[in-house]
């Protein structure tokens, strides 16, 4: 039994996955990285991941990552999606089909310096 903080680094969906038989209903925080879809052919080279998909692929792309991961949370837990403006509001409305206007609690918004550089802004 898993009883401890996990990190887990790679495709979330064969991540999610995994983890589903043994904490499913018990995950308190789930932080997910997708891909942004700005239409770049690829990003982080050889081995990365491919970033410019036609948005319902994207949107089913997310939708089965997503309900994964609102199998895994428990009553008290939280999501975290980390994006940009390009599938933003494709995001929040399937964030609210599958648990709910409801369960919307805010939208956290850092400046970068570049649209491409996440370090924020002091």
């Amino acid at each position: 039994m898993i009883t401890t903080s996990l990190l887990w680094r790679g495709d979330n969906q064969h991540t999610l996955r995994a983890l589903l038989p043994e904490l499913a209903g018990r995950v308190r925080c789930v932080y997910l990285d997708p891909p942004y879809n700005t239409g770049a052919p690829r990003k982080g080279g050889e081995g990365g991941y491919a970033d410019a998909m036609p948005r319902e692929l994207w949107r089913a792309f997310m939708a089965e990552r997503l309900g994964l991961c609102r199998a895994l949370l428990s009553d008290e837990g939280s999501l975290w999606v980390q994006l940009d403006e390009n599938e933003l509001d494709t995001t929040k409305l399937l964030l609210d089909e599958l648990f709910g206007r409801a369960q919307f609690i805010a939208r956290v918004t850092v400046e970068a310096r570049a649209p491409s550089a996440f370090s924020t802004v002091n």
